[in-house]
């Protein structure tokens, strides 16, 4: 008996034992775990994990995803340990997208020895970025009064769909169906836009608003753009440069001959101005003596109105002159050049395309040959040949007969050259099929004034010329008579001047090389 109690108690013993080694401890249990924020804003920033558990005896967190996420400061590179603290702080980064992003937090805590760890999961959301419109442009930025067709680009940000209003809407077009109301474009980033012509005594200002939206909870942004149609030019009119009173001087049609009162008056921009010039669009070139040149939109012209662009220049600008192709022509007596500025940059700080050297030129003029002739004060106008402008321009034809201290020139419905003299007291002109065999003067009109400066034809062929000092007006010679010989009378003049430097007709005669 003795020999069996030992035996027994040590079966006991080795049971238990066994028993003991086959149970596993308690998991650690992980009973809240919360941000301070379920959701924050698209600019992201920090949050506050909190958490409490059972039985843990550490804690790591892992973020998905982890880029640009930092954790208790430091940038997330892997699940971090945090050891037994019951908190964390995180830091989001903003979001750019028109989306939100999601962020899933997962806390491990790990109990006794042997004991399998547990997780949860929370989640936070970086709300999505608010749309936003980079810029809005019309191109072309400007119409004639015909109007017709315009590109609307823009670029922005975070944004899930666009639409345009337009106001006025009526006769507009966008993307070729009729303006009915808001145009929803989608994503689209660009819009054609098709304009009425404008009949009217006034200009028309077409405003495009367009709305971008992005994601929930967004606020849509918006940004809007304007483009002018101009009013048909009403009828015939004069235009004259004053250097000493800084203006530009219109007079409609009806009123030359009856008044010295002009219609309207541009002084905005104007400094003793030189030259006028008017492009295909009817908008009014003016060469200021503080070297530049100025633009004035068609279909503002008679309310004074500010320049729409400046070209900086050589030095003392004083002829202008269009080409057919829309390239503009400055002449700069203080530079001694004539300078080519290309039709597509005039609004945009143009840089000269062509120049040509010349002593001291004053007016230009192209013939219907697309010839250019240029003044020169020192009494020459000089031809450079059409053919040759776009190269090495070259000289087809000099005149010096008949010239002093020549000003401005224009040529008349049968391609003769009218030059008006500063001194000697007349204007000239110069048979078309004598052009280019040193010609002497056909015909020298003697104005009774001895400081004649522009010149210009109306469309029935009545010649205009205008005189820098006294009597500092504009006189109009009828066609019948300048069509001879002799010195026919002024039938008009326009006396409400101080110094005149050239005059204009707009719209131009048709019948004239006026581009």
């Amino acid at each position: 008996m003795r020999t069996r109690l030992p035996l027994i108690v040590l079966a006991l013993g080795m049971a238990l034992l066994v028993a003991g080694c086959g149970q596993q401890p308690a998991p650690a249990t992980i009973t809240t775990l919360s941000p301070s924020a379920a959701t924050l804003p698209a600019s992201g920033g920090s949050d506050t994990l909190s958490w409490s558990a059972t039985g843990a005896t550490d804690y790591a967190l892992a973020v998905s995803p982890g880029t640009g996420v930092k954790v208790n400061g430091a940038a997330y590179a892997g699940a971090v340990d945090l050891n037994t603290s019951t908190s964390a702080t995180v830091t989001l980064p903003g979001n750019t997208s028109s989306s939100g992003v999601t962020y899933t937090f997962t806390l491990t805590a790990s109990g006794a020895r042997g004991s399998t760890p547990t997780t949860k999961t929370v989640k936070v959301t970086v709300g999505a970025a608010a749309p936003s419109i980079a810029n809005l442009t019309a191109s072309p930025a400007s119409l004639t009064a015909a109007a017709g067709p315009l590109s609307l680009a823009w670029t922005g940000s975070a944004v899930t769909d666009y639409s345009l209003t337009v106001s006025p809407s009526a006769g507009v077009k966008v993307n070729g169906t009729a303006y009915a109301g808001v145009v929803d474009l989608g994503t689209s980033t660009s819009a054609s836009v098709t304009l009425p012509g404008n009949a009217g005594s006034s200009s028309v200002t077409y405003t495009f608003t367009l709305t971008a939206s992005g994601g929930a909870g967004t606020t849509p942004a918006t940004k809007t753009t304007t483009v002018s149609v101009p009013a048909q030019i009403p009828e015939e009119g004069l235009w004259v440069a004053d250097c000493n009173t800084n203006s530009v001087d219109y007079f409609a049609a009806g009123t030359l001959g009856s008044t010295s009162t002009p219609t309207a008056t541009i002084t905005n921009g104007i400094s003793c101005p030189r030259d006028l010039a008017f492009d295909a669009s009817g908008n009014l070139w003016v060469a200021n003596q503080n070297n530049n040149v100025t633009e004035y939109l068609a279909g503002s012209l008679t309310s004074n109105p500010g320049a729409a662009a400046t070209i900086g220049t050589g030095t003392h600008p004083a002829g202008l002159a269009f080409d057919a192709n829309g390239n503009l022509w400055v002449s700069s007596e203080g530079s001694n050049t004539v300078t080519e500025y290309p039709a597509g940059s005039l609004t945009s700080s143009p840089s000269a395309s062509q120049t040509i050297n010349l002593t001291m030129p004053e007016g230009l003029a192209f013939d219907a040959n697309g010839n250019l002739w240029v003044l020169s004060f020192y009494n020459s106008a000089t031809e450079y040949t059409a053919a040759s402008l776009s190269s090495t321009p070259s000289v087809g034809a000099t005149i010096r007969n008949g010239l002093d201290s020549p000003m401005k020139l224009a040529f008349d419905a049968n391609g003769n050259l009218w030059v008006g003299n500063l001194a000697g007291g007349a204007a000239v002109r110069y048979d078309a099929a004598t052009l280019t065999s040193s010609p002497s003067p056909a015909v020298s009109i003697t104005t009774g004034n001895s400081n004649n400066a522009g010149v210009a034809l109306d469309a029935s062929g009545n010649l205009w010329v205008g005189h820098q000092v006294s009597p500092q007006g504009v006189d109009e010679f009828a066609a019948t008579d300048v069509a001879g010989t002799g010195s026919p009378s002024a039938t008009a003049t326009i006396g409400v001047f101080q110094n005149v430097q050239q005059v204009a007709f707009n719209p131009p005669p048709s019948n004239l090389p006026l581009h």
